[in-house]
């Protein structure tokens, strides 16, 4: 009889005879070398070797890292290079969503109302890029200051924020008006 690894462990019904049978504990699986199973590593290992394209026939070269900063001869042209140092290991692509202010998951009985949520979130001034109209943000406390555009570098001043006019109340007039004067019927 065979079963699967992560019932190890476990007890099972032996589908021929149907008595309950306790499952051995397997040792952990061995690298095909013989050695233990490799670790897996948080960060890549170092270079040992870095590599040039050779300045007048393309050729890729490799070398050591010792030589870095010497000269090597292209085996195809015979041009001198520099040997230059690595290229630094690219940074993590984490995105800027991840960063900063996160969503927050609520119960069900400690869900806020979004009126309550809308009162209690901090004001926030929109500020249109002047050169590509990219859409930013900015706080009450930076008007006056210039906000750099994350597409296109330019620099837009934050304004004060426009007061909106409040919509009339339908059936209400202005102060100060009179009523038009309406004809009798003879």
């Amino acid at each position: 009889m065979s079963a699967r690894r992560e019932h190890a462990g476990r007890s099972a019904k032996c589908p021929q005879c149907a008595k309950v049978i306790r499952l051995d504990e397997v040792p952990p699986l061995e690298h095909p070398s013989g050695l233990p199973a490799p670790k897996p590593t948080a960060k890549p290992a170092a270079p040992t070797t870095t590599g040039v394209d050779c300045r007048l026939c393309g050729t890729r070269m490799s070398f050591k890292l010792e030589l870095v900063g010497k000269k090597a001869k292209c085996p195809d042209c015979g041009v001198l290079t520099v040997i230059p140092p690595p290229p630094p290991p690219p940074k993590p692509n984490i995105p800027a969503a991840m960063e900063g202010q996160q969503y927050e998951v609520w119960r069900k009985k400690e869900q806020p109302w979004g009126v309550d949520l809308a009162r209690a979130a901090e004001e926030v001034l929109h500020v249109t890029c002047r050169v590509c109209q990219t859409l930013m943000n900015a706080s009450p406390d930076q008007v006056g200051e210039s906000l750099t555009c994350p597409d296109c570098g330019a620099a837009t001043e934050v304004k004060p924020p426009v007061s909106k006019p409040r919509a009339k109340k339908p059936g209400t007039k202005k102060p100060g008006t009179k009523k038009p004067a309406t004809q009798k019927p003879a």
